[in-house]
């Protein structure tokens, strides 16, 4: 995500600035490749699919970053060929197999590029899993959520003097000194506030999205407003500083930042 979107220097258009036109010698459409020292695995239904510390991670232009492991550390017996082929501008030809654990099938899981371009002739012996195609993926012992991390990508939480106050309308939603901003790589500053600084009833929603960088978040409504906040409750370990904390919507609210206290 941080190469190829928002500020990163492949992104196009990139929201950075950089003193030289990459693309002016090179590709409009970038594919960059590099090797993952971390140990990467994954199940399905309690069996491994895959265990390698030899991946590739690849970045494309505008895209998600994506794993490919080598071939040579996937179960073959749990794949069976499909059908389907697809072509890629800018990798080549694709072939694709189904992951069959028990009687679950996972459709066109699993893709490869047997015959790449020269650009990109070093994923050749590996392949690609669909994230989602798997119950679980692990960087060593951590589960990953959501998607893969990309290593480029990062998230800081510091604690703000700043004052920030949310409004529903004429309605003052909360009002804090007490806020962690979060700059988050590619993404727009949130603003955590405490429970405490809250000032009204917020209803649990069934609302929940995942974050690589941050976990699992639980969304809440209020003032009939639906999802209009998110609180990551069991944050991640780079994220511990919002635990708890409520971030609300910029689209749903209006949030005053005042000069610094």
């Amino acid at each position: 995500m941080a190469l190829t979107s928002g500020i990163g220097p492949l992104a196009r258009p990139s929201r950075g600035h950089l003193n030289s036109d990459l693309f002016a010698s090179g590709p409009a459409h970038a594919v960059f490749t590099h090797p993952v020292e971390k140990r990467l695995w994954a199940e399905v239904e309690g069996r491994k699919v895959v265990d390698t510390t030899a991946a590739l991670m690849l970045h494309e232009t505008g895209l998600l970053p994506v794993y490919y492991v080598p071939v040579a550390d996937v179960d073959a017996s749990l794949l069976v060929p499909s059908d389907t082929v697809t072509s890629c501008p800018f990798k080549g030809k694709a072939s694709y197999h189904h992951l069959r654990v028990g009687d679950r099938i996972e459709h066109d899981a699993v893709w490869s590029y047997p015959e790449p371009f020269d650009e990109v002739a070093e994923i050749a012996e590996y392949c690609s899993i669909r994230f989602d195609a798997v119950d679980t993926w692990w960087e060593e012992c951590q589960p990953i959520e959501g998607h893969p991390r990309d290593p480029f990508h990062r998230v800081d939480c510091l604690p703000s003097s700043r004052r920030v106050v949310i409004r529903v309308g004429p309605v003052e939603v909360a009002d804090s000194s007490r806020a962690i901003a979060l700059f988050e790589t590619g993404l727009p500053a949130r603003f955590y506030l405490p429970p405490d600084d809250v000032a009204i009833e917020l209803v649990p929603s069934e609302t929940h999205t995942t974050c690589p960088y941050k976990g699992r978040a639980s969304y809440v409504h209020a003032l009939g407003v639906e999802d209009i906040a998110w609180v990551y409750r069991v944050p991640l370990d780079e994220s511990a500083a919002i635990e708890g904390r409520y971030c609300f919507d910029p689209d749903k609210t209006t949030i005053e930042l005042s000069p610094l206290i």
